[in-house]
Order: structure tokens, then C-alpha cells, then sequence
């Protein structure tokens, strides 16, 4: 296969032989990895989809209604009660830093 797209796609040029040949060999990837994902994307979308309907029907079916019905984190919002002044003051600052904060240092 990669010798029919060298075949193909390689033309020698004096000046810069290898430019030639290194399009001739992507030329060959790309078809290689597209015939990959016509087969491996639906494919995994399939298994992917199993497994969820697997697991959903094993162990959840039942059980997500009561589990967001007794959430303990919506009694516990309820109980915090509205933000105050202090809070919201910090709310904005953080996310005016975050926004036009000058620059970000680069991970090393």
C-alpha cells in the first residue's frame, strides 16, 4: 500500500527530495487512519451504548429518582441562605482576575 502512494504521490524534485516522499508516506497515514475510524468509531459508539444500557438498567433503573429526590447537597444550599454583600464582592473580584489578568504563566 505505501509503495502505490509513493508511486502516486512522489515526485522528485531536485532541490528538496524529501518533501516529496514525506507527502507521498502522510498521503498513505491518512488513508490508513480514515478506513481506522470508518471502522473503529461506530464501533466504539456501539459498545459504548451497551455498556451504558448494561449498567443502567443493572444499577440505576430505580434508584436515580430517589437519589436527586434526597440529594443532601439541595438541603444543604437551602440552608446557606442568599450570599451576602462580602461574598458577592469576592464572587466578582475572582472572576475579574480570572478574565483580565495580565498573563498566565506557561506550565514548564
Amino acid at each position: 500500500m505505501i509503495s502505490l502512494a509513493i508511486i502516486l504521490f512522489y515526485h522528485p524534485d531536485p532541490a528538496r527530495p524529501v518533501v516529496g516522499y514525506t507527502l507521498a508516506v502522510a498521503a498513505w497515514m491518512a488513508i490508513i487512519f480514515l478506513q481506522w475510524m470508518l471502522f473503529a468509531f461506530p464501533a466504539a459508539g456501539l459498545m459504548m451504548s451497551i455498556a451504558f444500557f448494561l449498567l443502567y438498567f443493572k444499577y440505576a433503573r430505580g434508584s436515580i429518582t430517589k437519589a436527586v429526590r434526597d440529594y443532601p447537597i439541595l438541603k444543604l444550599k437551602k440552608e446557606l441562605g442568599p450570599m451576602s454583600r462580602e461574598e458577592k464582592v469576592v464572587f466578582v473580584s475572582f472572576i475579574l482576575m480570572c478574565r483580565y489578568y495580565p498573563e498566565w504563566p506557561s506550565p514548564p
